[in-house]
């Protein structure tokens, strides 16, 4: 088009539009808009001003940028304000259309877009800012998210992005960042290639964390339709190579869903760790997903679990199972149930359901009350904890902090009982790369503090593995009793625990003794199977050694007890033929004595373990046999009670000979403890073959020293009428 030809377009649109103001302003409004054409070039099948002139424009290139803003042929930006009814060039960025606002060039300054739910109501506003443009191409923009009054959540950075000689992304930058502008993570996308259908082939990306260092890289691969075909996950800790997860065997359904796909982890050489193989996804019509399945294997393909997801048509997840697996076979499950979500979309309150393998119900957790930051982060919410029949057992009030990266700051538990007396309380601290950095542990009775155990000083290696800390307890007055420094931790190249000695120390500092824990075996599941613990006193020497060995479903089958005089075993104790029962608890189990030289002296079958709804012990039997294995005597322990923090208050003895007749029977009551919950006194009332009370003991002011180890107690002893016919201490 000539300019005198566009001299005379322009003449045209002014005259109509001062025929259009002189019509309106009669008529008090102005028209809405001047034409019907979609954003894009005129055509004869996109004419503009059609609502304005006889004969609409179709010279293509005349462009709509959006209702009432075009691009003229030499690039001028106009724009008709139906409020005024003027038709301008822009100069400056004042075109607003609707949410979005233009700059002289017609291009994109800023859209500040309202999200709504279906009823209209704001829950939050999307703001597009800072637009930067290079060749006519967008290069950088930052999203502002706002919460519905209008404050600033986060920030949502793209830049660096870069085009193809096709006009398609070849690489970009997505930086987030918190409401005070820190950067808490960093995505680049790199080498993206396409199919010559314009859909995606393959591309790389690499995370980094608020710090600037590497979290992980991603190389994805696509199918001719755009679809994943596979792609490798290599997860980075602490800036270094931790693991490697390859996704492949995608498979998708008619609408181009996903229905299946599996997953293998590896360490850094390659070595495969764990599978999970994902299938059964199923979808509702609107698209929305309905369910899936997920299978876990360990390196040697045998499955140690099973999930099975569902959601209800909002997306949003409405349960789940997972089931548990011991040695390929079902050994319990988990069921996640009565997921509710706030207004936006955020959990609120679910229940979990343990069971036995054979569906038995075992526990019941009730988890509600949660809240959240402007983050969206849990920052508190609230546990109930029942038995099988409903019964609560106790209540916990959980609460955390975060980083400005989005990594746990705290984390608080306080945990009461069903009248809702506190018990326990934790509080951990967090260093900024999210490892444990301490934590103080205390304990409750009758609503006040008896102990305080602190956790500080932790190490850790290059893996970010912990390698030492301290552990110090403390009265309820904060007074140290003891210590106990952890140090020398390695792990196998699976990151687990191989070895580590504990030092313990008196409440003045002094060394009392020291625990050597060597040896650490592992099955596929990585469960210990076996471990030995070697104890030293203060001089460094071996006062006693441990040997234990534990089932596939990581409970101890067996563990062998020596210990040592002048550094030469003295005595022998062997625990072996554990049974335990549906809630993994110890019902029986063979305890045998020998001499240093391996000579059985005696032994002790254990058996009958009855636990009450809190997992305590209620009775068990002990039968003693002779070193040829003969009957000698028996042991029945019966009516444990316990006070709220699980300490023993009273139960019974009787003794029975060889023949199963009874000898004597005890009951043993009035337990007091000191602030370490040690036994400073509890009462024996003893009764003759025929039940016939007969007289009595008192232990009291039991000591100890620094080590733990019962120094002194005082004992008085009464007869059945309460005349004391005897007292003294001891030693």
């Amino acid at each position: 088009m000539s300019k005198k030809a566009f001299i005379r377009i322009i003449l045209c649109l002014v005259l109509l539009f001062i025929q259009v103001t002189v019509f309106s302003a009669a008529a008090e409004k102005y028209p809405a808009r001047l034409d019907s054409a979609r954003t894009g070039n005129a055509g004869t099948d996109n004419p503009l001003f059609g609502d304005i002139l006889t004969s609409p424009l179709v010279n293509p290139k005349w462009f709509k940028v959006d209702d009432n803003l075009y691009i003229s042929p030499t690039k001028k930006t106009f724009f008709y304000d139906s409020a005024t009814g003027k038709f301008s060039r822009l100069s400056t960025a004042v075109a607003q259309v609707g949410e979005r606002t233009y700059d002289e060039k017609g291009r994109l300054a800023r859209y500040y877009h309202y999200v709504k739910d279906a009823d209209g109501n704001v829950l939050y506003i999307d703001d597009y800012i800072g637009y930067v443009y290079e060749n006519g191409r967008v290069v950088g923009y930052t999203l502002v998210r706002r919460d519905k009054d209008g404050n600033i959540t986060g920030y949502y950075q793209y830049k660096n992005m870069a085009y193809r000689p096709d006009g398609k992304y070849s690489g970009y930058t997505y930086v987030t960042r918190d409401a005070g502008g820190n950067v808490t993570a960093s995505y680049e996308y790199r080498n993206m290639e396409y199919y010559d259908n314009g859909k995606t082939k393959s591309y790389n990306r690499i995370d980094t964390n608020g710090s600037g260092v590497k979290t992980g890289e991603y190389d994805y691969k696509f199918d001719t339709d755009g679809r994943v075909s596979g792609y490798q996950y290599r997860q980075f800790t602490n800036g270094a190579l931790s693991r490697i997860s390859d996704y492949s065997g995608y498979t998708y359904n008619a609408d181009g869903k996903v229905t299946a796909y599996s997953r293998v982890d590896k360490d850094t050489l390659g070595n495969r760790l764990n599978s999970y193989d994902y299938s059964g996804y199923s979808y509702y019509a609107d698209g929305t997903i309905q369910g899936y399945e997920r299978g876990d294997k360990n390196a040697d393909g045998v499955v140690t679990g099973k999930y099975s997801y569902r959601y209800s048509d909002n997306g949003k997840l409405s349960g789940y199972t997972y089931k548990i697996f011991a040695n390929g076979e079902v050994s319990g499950e988990y069921a996640y149930s009565g997921y509710s979500y706030d207004v936006l979309g955020r959990t609120i309150a679910y229940a979990r359901t343990d069971k036995d393998a054979q569906g038995n119900v075992l526990r019941r957790y009730e988890y509600t009350g949660y809240s959240y930051d402007l983050q969206n982060r849990v920052i508190g919410c609230s546990q109930v904890n029942r038995d099988s029949s409903g019964t609560v057992l106790s209540n916990y009030a959980l609460g955390y902090s975060y980083y400005s990266d989005g990594k746990v700051k705290t984390y608080s538990r306080v945990e009461s009982d069903p009248a809702g007396n506190i018990t326990r309380d934790y509080a951990y601290n967090y260093t900024a790369g999210g490892q444990v950095s301490g934590y103080t542990y205390k304990t409750y009775t009758n609503g006040q503090v008896s102990n305080i155990y602190d956790y500080s000083g932790y190490t850790y290696n290059s893996d970010g593995k912990a390698i030492g800390y301290l552990q110090t307890n403390k009265d309820s007055s904060g007074r140290v009793q003891s210590s106990y420094t952890y140090t020398g931790y390695s792990y196998d190249a699976q990151g687990r625990i191989v070895s580590y000695i504990r030092n313990d120390s008196d409440a003045s500092g002094n060394p009392v003794r020291s625990h050597i824990y060597s040896g650490y075996t592992y099955d596929a599941q990585n469960k210990a199977t076996a471990y030995t613990r070697t104890d030293k006193d203060a001089g460094g020497n071996t006062t006693a050694t441990y040997d234990y060995n534990y089932t596939a479903g990581g409970q101890v089958s067996g563990y062998t007890y020596k210990t040592y005089t002048n550094g030469q075993v003295s005595n022998i104790y062997d625990y072996s033929g554990y049974t335990y029962n549906s809630d993994g608890k110890t019902i029986g189990y063979l305890q045998t004595n020998k001499d240093s030289s391996g000579r059985v002296q005696s032994s002790y079958t254990y058996t009958g373990y009855s636990y009450d709804a809190q997992g305590r012990i209620v009775s068990y039997i002990r039968n003693d046999s002779d070193a040829s294995g003969n009957p000698v005597r028996s042991y029945t322990y019966t009516g444990y009670s316990y006070d709220a923090q699980n300490r023993t208050t009273a139960y019974t003895r009787t003794d029975k000979d060889a023949g199963g007749n009874t000898t004597a029977s005890y009951a043993y009551s009035n337990y007091t403890y000191d602030g370490s919950n040690r036994v400073t006194g509890y009462s024996v009332k003893s009764y003759n073959t025929g039940g016939t009370f007969t007289s009595w003991y008192d232990y009291t002011n039991r000591s100890y020293d620094s080590a733990g180890n019962l120094v002194s107690y005082n004992w008085t002893r009464k007869d059945a009428q309460g005349n004391v016919i005897g007292s003294g201490r001891w030693p």
